[in-house]
């Protein structure tokens, strides 16, 4: 069995708005559009040092080890959607939202666990479409943070 082991990272999540939908509609366009998706955001995250720790569906769950740098992957990833978007059709556009976290984990193996992952997951559910949510966590390790605007939200659950 591999060790665990506890460490700070910055976790991401990402998710395809309304990919189930697309999905109920046209599998095989929602799997390319998947594709599509994952060719552009992998190499980003790999630019700015990050892990892809696995595919969950339309979602991305990555680890980086400091949040500027996950930040940063996140606008550099979500401009270029925006702009692929803006020349696509309807049918055709990657809405994302992502959601990034800065908290302890466990590692075991090539995964990670623990109440900071739970907490990450759930924070691109409340990104604005084809925005960035991140925790209070990230924000104040991001200081001073320069040209991001940020506005603060509370989650209840």
């Amino acid at each position: 069995m591999a060790d665990s082991r506890i460490k700070v990272s910055s976790i991401m999540f990402t998710d395809i708005v309304g990919y189930s939908s697309m999905m109920s509609k046209d599998e095989s366009h929602s799997l390319q559009l998947l594709t599509e998706h994952n060719r552009i955001i992998e190499p980003v995250i790999l630019k700015h040092s990050g892990k892809i720790i696995k595919y969950i569906g339309d979602s991305i769950f990555a680890q980086f080890d400091n949040p500027e740098t996950a930040a940063l992957s996140a606008v550099e990833f979500q401009f270029k959607l925006k702009q692929r978007n803006r020349l696509a059709k309807r049918r055709d556009r990657i809405p994302l939202r992502v959601g990034i976290h800065l908290g302890k984990v466990t590692a075991k193996g090539d995964d990670l666990f623990g109440n900071d992952v739970n907490i990450a997951s759930r924070i691109d559910g409340v990104a604005p479409l084809e925005g960035i949510a991140v925790s209070s966590e990230v924000i104040d390790a991001l200081q001073p943070p320069g040209d991001l605007f940020s506005r603060k939200m509370v989650l209840v659950y």
